[in-house]
């Protein structure tokens, strides 16, 4: 299977590298071991909590599903993976799939408890106490550090952010073969407020069968009008098309 990797990003990302240079708020560098898988065998678990004082709030909830479609024979599954348990060098969260197999991943950053692996509802809204990722008006983007990348794949992200008011405000996009690593906080719908954040949610769902991915990092940087037009010439990055971006309307 057609892999991207970050040996098509190294141009991109080292002319991005001066402008977001500064210090940034880190969301997760996935170095602490986490692993959940969704098998038809009912024995490994689904979900889980890991307490890593390197992730924002302490804590970082995984839970995946797989499509009922699954190949239940084969014992087909999804699996999240942080870190790596034999090579530590490679600290990433993986996204894979196994053969004929469709899935859903989601990651939860909310404090230590509250989502309880079950009912979304359960996220703790407030959790992460309110805080600044606009670090007083100066970040404005997420930027994901993507490694691996089925290039046939189909992928539906979905972002939500939380903050300590009661607002919150969603982000959608179908990723086909591009892999844009910025995400402005103007692209979400909604009404949050990123200076008193309370909680943060990604899902990662596999629309074809064997997708596998893989992101090294989730940031917050500012991003200056120069790199989203350096980004705007490459076509997303290394030169790979651009995906299909929409706002959904928080509901």
């Amino acid at each position: 299977m057609k892999k991207f990797s970050t040996a098509l990003s190294v141009i991109a990302l080292a002319t991005l590298a001066a402008p977001v240079a500064q210090a940034k708020t880190i969301i997760d560098h996935f170095t602490s071991f986490q692993k959940v898988t969704a098998d038809p065998d009912g024995v490994s678990p689904s979900y889980s909590e890991i307490l890593d004082g390197s992730v924002i709030g302490g804590a970082r909830d995984m839970r995946v599903t797989t499509d009922p479609s699954g190949d239940i024979i084969n014992q087909g599954k999804t699996t999240l993976l942080s870190s790596d348990s034999v090579n530590t060098s490679r600290s990433e969260l993986t996204f894979s799939n196994a053969s004929g197999v469709t899935g859903t991943g989601l990651i939860v950053y909310d404090g230590v408890g509250g989502y309880d692996g079950v009912d979304i509802g359960s996220i703790a809204t407030g959790g992460l106490g309110g805080i600044d990722l606009t670090k007083g008006g100066k970040d404005n983007a997420f930027f994901f550090g993507v490694t691996d990348f089925d290039l046939n794949g189909v992928l539906e992200f979905e972002m939500r952010v939380w903050d300590t008011e009661g607002g919150f405000s969603d982000y959608t996009e179908t990723v086909t073969i591009t892999l844009n690593p910025l995400l402005k906080f103007n692209e979400f719908s909604g009404d949050v407020n990123f200076e008193k954040v309370g909680a943060i949610a990604f899902a990662l769902r596999s629309n074809q069968a064997s997708f596998d991915g893989a992101i090294d990092l989730i940031s917050v940087v500012p991003v200056p009008a120069s790199a989203l037009l350096l980004l705007g010439a490459l076509g997303g990055l290394g030169g790979i098309s651009a995906s299909k971006r929409r706002r959904r309307k928080a509901a």
